[in-house]
């Protein structure tokens, strides 16, 4: 969701979508369902197409998709601890790119 100040409104962009995360230019929403946490849903916020990437691990959190949707950064998580990778939504590659590392937020620079 989103709220805009200006005009006190809010913006529903998925329903039931946990662990929402926006692309910094708005474009992309990436976000899982239930309890499923080794799978991560990328969508268009005006259009319908729709990706997924799926990671052999215990999860994805936190993640956040690049701003032409073609990536998605994220920790994937094992038990005891954690990589943060880079992931291609076309063909689901995986590039490690910090070993170790827990992040509480991850974000893509322009």
């Amino acid at each position: 969701m989103a709220y805009k100040i200006s005009n006190n409104k809010t913006y529903v962009f998925k329903k039931d979508a946990a662990y929402p995360s926006l692309s910094y230019n708005k474009k992309f929403l990436a976000y899982q369902r239930g309890n499923v946490r080794n799978v991560v849903y990328i969508e268009e916020i005006n259009g319908s197409h729709r990706k997924s990437v799926r990671v052999n691990s215990i999860g994805l959190l936190p993640y956040k998709p690049s701003p032409d949707g073609n990536y998605l950064i994220g920790a994937m998580y094992y038990a005891g601890h954690a990589d943060v990778v880079i992931i291609n939504t076309t063909n689901n590659k995986i590039r490690k790119i910090f070993s170790g590392i827990f992040p509480s937020a991850l974000d893509w620079k322009e």
